[in-house]
């Protein structure tokens, strides 16, 4: 019935815009993927809130965090599914320093979900980490030292610097 090669839906759009728009080319690899949410790791995946500290919520601001042994699905919610095999909770083998990681937050960093967060053995594909502003952070969290430190410290050589060059400079002028 076709006199001519058959071309699909998709690449006619492409041929139709190529023909009316000279500069538009078709791409020779994908820049990306969509992806559904859930569909990134079949395991399990937990859930975790932390109390901060409402100054610990700035960009920059690197959080050290002790994964808890045990965590709520963040599939099910708690009720029990396949992924955390009935139970709605997660457990996790290893000690404290295993189970560490550190997060650093962006500008609006209240909700932070990481792929297997602690490595690939360790049995959680995916850990969404809920930061919530309260008077006294979670015991299981602590901010970590010298990262806020170290960008002040550089303005401050700046301005020390920029002063010794001034008296310097007005000491050989005399």
């Amino acid at each position: 019935m076709f006199s001519g090669a058959f071309v699909s839906q998709r690449s006619s759009y492409a041929l139709a815009a190529s023909a009316c728009c000279p500069m538009i080319a078709p791409m020779a690899t994908p820049l990306g993927s969509v992806l559904e949410r859930d569909e990134l790791t079949t395991g399990p995946h937990g859930r975790l809130t932390v109390d901060v500290l409402d100054a610990w919520l700035a960009p920059g601001t690197v959080l050290e965090v002790v994964v808890p042994g045990r965590l709520a699905c963040a599939r099910c919610e708690g009720g029990g599914c396949d992924a955390c095999g009935k139970s709605g909770a997660i457990r996790l083998a290893g000690d404290e320093q295993e189970r560490s990681l550190r997060i650093t937050l962006s500008e609006s960093a209240r909700r932070v979900r990481l792929v297997r967060p602690l490595g690939e053995d360790a049995g959680l594909d995916q850990l969404v980490v809920e930061l919530r502003p309260a008077a006294v952070p979670s015991d299981f969290c602590r901010r970590a030292q010298g990262e806020s430190g170290r960008r002040a410290i550089i303005p401050l050589l700046f301005v020390l610097g920029l002063v010794s060059a001034v008296i310097a400079a007005l000491v050989l002028h005399r």
